[in-house]
C-alpha cells in the first residue's frame, strides 16, 4: 500500500486542476447575460428584453438560458417582455442548500417573477422546464396565461435516473467525483449524448455554447443530478393532476424526438390536458426544437397567446 495512497493523492490533484481550469475557461468564455434577482432563498441570472406581456422561458434539465438561442429570444422580444431563467444551480445561478426538486424550482421562478413586477405570464418550457410551466399552471393558474410545452417531459420518466444519479448527489462523495471525473470522462462521452438529443438532425461541429459548455461545471451536474434523480416521482404525481388544468396549454414536439418520444410525452399530455390544448408535431423534428425548428418554437409561443386571449374572452 506504501507508494498507492501518494499515487491516488496525486492522480486526484491533477484530475481537479483539470476541473477547475475548466470551470474558470467556461466562466471567462461565457459571462453572465443579464442580471441577478434574489428568490426564494437563491440568486437567480435572468435576462430580461422587450415590452409587453410577459414571457417565461424556462430551459431543460441540463441546460441554461442560452438553450433558447439569441435569435428567438430577440425575435420573442419583438411582442413580448422576455424573461429567461437559469433555473438554481445552472449556468450563473446559485442556489441554497435545500435539495432541488421541481417544487424549489417553481417557488424560486414565481418569487423571481414577482421580484420583476410580473403578475402573470405565458411559461414556455423545454423538456424539463415543461414540467415546471405545467406545475406553475396546476399550483398557480392565476399566474399563467398559457403554458407552451416544447418536447415536453410531461410522464414518469428516466426511471434509472432515480439510482444512478444517488452517487453524484451524495454529500462529499458526489462532490468527488464531479470535481475530478466529470470532466475526463464525461467530455469525450458526450457525443453519444448529443446525437440522441439532436436525431433527425446532425449535432452541430465545433466546441459548442453555453449551453454544452455549462453542463460539464461540476455544481451544475450536481444540480441536474438532484432534478433528474427525482423526476421519476414528480412526474408522476402531477401528470395525476392533468384532468383538472383550466390553463390554455400548446404542445411543440417533433415526431424522431428520442428522449422524450411524443408517444410517451407529447400525445398523452394532449389527450389528458382538459384545458384548451393544441399539439403540434414535427415530422423531421426531434429534442432540440429551440435550434432545429426555432420558428415553429415562435409560433407556438403566438398560438399559446391567441388562446390564452380567447379564454379571456369566453370568461369575461
Amino acid at each position: 500500500m506504501g507508494p498507492l495512497i501518494p499515487a491516488l493523492l496525486v492522480a486526484v490533484a491533477a484530475l481537479f486542476g483539470v476541473t477547475w481550469a475548466y470551470v474558470l475557461r467556461t466562466r471567462a468564455a461565457f459571462p453572465p447575460v443579464g442580471r441577478f434577482v434574489s428568490a426564494g432563498g437563491a440568486r437567480l441570472h435572468v435576462e430580461v428584453r422587450g415590452r409587453g406581456p410577459a414571457l417565461v422561458l424556462v430551459h431543460g434539465a441540463a441546460g441554461v438560458l442560452q438553450d433558447f438561442p439569441e435569435a428567438l429570444r430577440a425575435s420573442l422580444a419583438r411582442d413580448h417582455t422576455v424573461i429567461s431563467f437559469d433555473r438554481a444551480g445552472h449556468g450563473w445561478s446559485g442556489r441554497d442548500r435545500r435539495r432541488l426538486d421541481l417544487a424549489t424550482n417553481l417557488a424560486q421562478l414565481r418569487a423571481a417573477l414577482r421580484e420583476l413586477g410580473h403578475a402573470r405570464a405565458i411559461i414556455a418550457g423545454h423538456s424539463y422546464g415543461a414540467l415546471v410551466g405545467l406545475q406553475w399552471a396546476l399550483d398557480a393558474p392565476e399566474e399563467v396565461e398559457a403554458v407552451v410545452a416544447l418536447a415536453p417531459a410531461a410522464f414518469p420518466y428516466a426511471h434509472a435516473a432515480r439510482f444512478g444519479m444517488l452517487p453524484v448527489i451524495a454529500p462529499g462523495l458526489g462532490h468527488l467525483l464531479s470535481w475530478t471525473l466529470l470532466v475526463p470522462v464525461g467530455l469525450p462521452l458526450s457525443r453519444l449524448v448529443r446525437d440522441r438529443a439532436w436525431w433527425p438532425q446532425r449535432p452541430p461541429v465545433g466546441p459548442g455554447g453555453p449551453s454544452r459548455a455549462f453542463s460539464f461545471m461540476p455544481s451544475q451536474f450536481r444540480a441536474f443530478a438532484e432534478n433528474a434523480q427525482a423526476v421519476w416521482h414528480e412526474s408522476g404525481a402531477l401528470s395525476r393532476r392533468y384532468g383538472s388544468a383550466r390553463v390554455p396549454l400548446v404542445i411543440v414536439a417533433g415526431e424522431g424526438d428520442r428522449v422524450t418520444p411524443i408517444a410517451r410525452h407529447a400525445r398523452p399530455l394532449a389527450g389528458a390536458w382538459s384545458g384548451p390544448t393544441r399539439l403540434v408535431l414535427l415530422p423531421d423534428g426531434g429534442h432540440m426544437l429551440l435550434r432545429s425548428h426555432a420558428e415553429a418554437v415562435a409560433e407556438g409561443i403566438r398560438t399559446a397567446g391567441a388562446l390564452a386571449r380567447s379564454a379571456e374572452t369566453r370568461g369575461a
